[in-house]
């Protein structure tokens, strides 16, 4: 019997879909954005470290890093030497930027926007193109702060090449794009598993499926953040709002399918990590909706949003080490020293990346690499108990083929035909039901004289014949002994030639115990008998048989 659905999952199923198309019309919007770049001049390769402070409440002069309260910066330099087609690099977290060199505004940065809806996302880093006759010039910098933040840090001014600025971030962030890579490629693998080669439809196993798609949507996702984290596409492409935009999908996304992958893994006896993991992941796809109607209504930016998705990936980060550490300390008998190593390397891991997150060291590749071991694991769990449910299935498939089956003939057997009745008394209102029924003549006397081998071999030969004559129009049943049953809806003419068919078959028919075969029927069409059901028209074909066997039999004058 189906497992009837709970208000609670159908109204989960329904948030999810909405956070999918939520996520592919965000994906679909960022193509539209531009960013109002308004630029007159470019280039660079030297630090600008010392600065007068303008606007603020802080010195009058200061070394970067620049902490700053309040919405708004001001502040002044002097320009080195600089050349033609370099860049000045500026990190910051800003709403707007305005640059001035000897009072002329060169280059301004506003939020991207797309009808009534703008975004700041993107306003982390600007490259001003400058050109030589900035040399030994006042360079005057107007920074506004993002809406959301009450203190932030003018980090860095650098005048250098783009190029070569792309190409240090590259090697800098060598590792995290191999690790990006390796994430989304295993996300794709895990997606086209989805797609085409786990089936659906068994209860335990659509649980095992779902667990794929998601573990495919929060690898997927945390290959995108890595490499978008990096900008370097966005600095390429010169559109850093839609580098950013991608930047946040995959944030958003990284906890939904972190925590859906957890809850369809889990197993069914952990209610309490399950309950947590279903709330997580029902949470965290209303914020992902919810977030996305308030920006479209442009009610609020993303940024000034973000804490509360934070609060989630950090929840379900939690819940994928808990239950790393679980399946770990729990695993099989046959493999348990692999679970404790794993166990031990996540929990080394975790504390090395803890340790240097304190000390304010380059703690990503400890961590994305303690994640991608998690997963691993979680994967290799996921695709063995899969493996066991699959093969659980084919053999059930198996045995209920085999119930269903003859063994000897390889036609449906009498249990199948008893199901398959049931079922045709709608058909059988229908002029074109037709049934035949079978006896193998001679069959006591083949066992008797020439063997049981030849007795199977008469009714194999039979059941040949009926399959050569009738598989294309209808279904083919041996009954038990020497008696088989044909059902087929097709036009009484197509039938009855058909019929005329299988004589000539068994006619011809010659085997290497038994020269010959002999087989008396009967048929009957409801197209001749308007009012009759279906077990009536099994009657009179039953009926037809009988008196073509006893013909057979009153003119060969033979046992039977």
């Amino acid at each position: 019997m189906k497992k009837k659905r709970s208000y609670v999952e159908l109204i989960g199923e329904i948030i999810g879909i909405m956070a999918i198309i939520a996520l592919i019309v965000l994906i679909s919007m960022v193509s539209f954005f531009k960013q109002p770049y308004e630029v007159q001049s470019g280039k660079g390769a030297t630090s600008i470290n010392q600065w007068t402070i303008i606007t603020d409440a802080g010195e009058p002069t200061a070394t970067l890093p620049i902490d700053f309260r309040g919405k708004r910066l001001v502040v002044e330099s002097v320009l080195p030497e600089v050349n033609d087609g370099e860049i000045l690099n500026i990190k910051v977290n800003f709403a707007y930027l305005y640059v001035y060199v000897d009072g002329k505004m060169v280059y301004k940065v506003e939020p991207a926007k797309m009808g009534l809806m703008s975004t700041s996302v993107g306003g982390y880093m600007a490259f001003v193109p400058v050109e030589s006759s900035y040399s030994g010039k006042t360079i005057r910098l107007e920074i506004e702060l993002r809406g959301n933040r009450v203190s932030e840090s003018l980090k860095s001014i650098m005048v250098t090449k783009k190029s070569d600025y792309v190409m240090d971030r590259i090697l800098d962030n060598f590792l995290k794009i191999i690790m990006g890579a390796v994430y989304t490629i295993i996300g794709v693998i895990m997606l086209l598993a989805y797609l085409f080669f786990l089936p659906s439809g068994k209860h335990l196993l659509e649980l095992r499926r779902r667990g794929f798609l998601y573990g495919a949507i929060m690898m997927v996702s945390i290959g995108f953040w890595t490499l978008s984290d990096i900008h370097i596409l966005g600095i390429i492409s010169n559109n850093l709002t839609a580098s950013g935009l991608l930047n946040y999908l995959a944030f958003f996304m990284m906890s939904i399918g972190g925590v859906g992958f957890i809850y369809y893994t889990l197993p069914e006896k952990l209610i309490t990590l399950r309950v947590l993991s279903y709330s997580i992941l029902r949470v965290s796809q209303i914020n992902l909706v919810v977030q996305t109607f308030v920006y479209v209504l442009g009610l609020q930016d993303l940024p000034s949003m973000l804490m509360s998705t934070q609060l989630l990936a950090v929840l379900a980060i939690l819940q994928l080490i808990i239950s790393s550490l679980y399946i770990g300390i729990s695993g099989t008998k046959d493999h348990a020293w692999m679970s404790w190593i794993w166990t031990i390397l996540i929990s080394v891991l975790i504390i090395i990346s803890m340790v240097l997150y304190a000390f304010d060291k380059d703690w990503g590749p400890f961590f994305m690499f303690t994640v991608l071991l998690i997963i691993g694991g979680l994967v290799y769990r996921l695709i063995k108990m899969t493996y066991v449910l699959l093969r659980k299935s084919i053999e059930l498939e198996e045995m209920t083929i085999y119930a269903f089956t003859d063994s000897l003939t390889g036609l449906k057997n009498r249990h199948a035909y008893d199901e398959d009745i049931q079922h045709q008394e709608g058909f059988s209102a229908k002029d074109n039901y037709n049934i035949a029924m079978f006896d193998v003549n001679g069959l006591k006397v083949a066992n008797d004289t020439l063997g049981h081998a030849a007795g199977d071999e008469l009714l194999q030969g039979a059941a040949k014949c009926l399959e050569d004559a009738y598989a294309d129009i209808g279904t083919c049943y041996r009954m038990g002994g020497d008696e088989f049953i044909v059902v087929a809806m097709c036009d009484e003419d197509l039938f009855e030639q058909r019929c005329q068919i299988f004589e000539d078959l068994t006619r011809g028919w010659s085997g290497k115990m038994v020269k010959s075969l002999s087989v008396s029927f009967g048929y009957a069409s409801k197209k001749r008998m308007p009012d009759a059901t279906a077990d009536d028209v099994e009657k009179e074909a039953d009926k037809k048989m009988y008196e073509a066997k006893a013909l057979y039999y009153q003119t060969h004058d033979r046992r039977r």
